[in-house]
């Protein structure tokens, strides 16, 4: 019962974010917590709802990121630039673990909740950053591949009726 309500209430906190350093806390926390548990061998299904904390929380930052960093021309932004206008240094954040949060931020929100829920029923499988980013690519490769060809059906000419009858 415990471990549940730590769950609905890491859930929670992630949602109810206000800034990058909230989620940045609760994402730490929980990779902390994750790699504790995989060291002392608790259950994968343990591991996985940690994780799954994580995972969230990075989403989360990817959101955040997406409408609140913004790359400088020179050094800092300027005194008139926006308020909301930060920098990645400013919140502890590398640029590849932002595109990384901003990826998994990219991924529709039933096809997040639906790679989660798959993983964590399968017997054995461990949920991870690095698995939920290799379905965010194989993701968009498909969506690609399915817009392309759809654009090459949608622009092929067609013969006129009767022209070579």
């Amino acid at each position: 019962m415990n471990e549940l309500v730590w769950w609905e209430g890491a859930k929670r906190a992630v949602a109810e974010a206000k800034t990058i350093d909230e989620v940045k806390v609760i994402r730490d926390k929980a990779e902390a917590l994750r790699a504790y548990a995989k060291q002392v061998g608790e259950s994968l299904e343990v591991q996985n709802d940690i994780c799954e904390i994580k995972l969230r929380a990075e989403r989360r930052m990817g959101e955040m990121l997406r409408e609140t960093i913004r790359e400088p021309e020179q050094g800092r932004p300027s005194q008139e630039a926006s308020q909301d206008v930060t920098l990645l240094e400013d919140v502890g954040i590398s640029r590849m673990q932002s595109s990384r949060y901003q990826s998994i931020a990219s991924l529709p929100e039933q096809e997040f909740e639906n790679h989660i829920a798959e993983v964590k029923a399968a017997t054995n499988k461990e949920l991870t950053e690095t698995g939920i980013l290799s379905f965010v690519k194989e993701t968009f490769r498909a969506a690609n591949i399915a817009a392309q060809r759809q654009a090459i059906r949608d622009n092929t000419p067609t013969l006129p009726e009767g022209e070579f009858d």
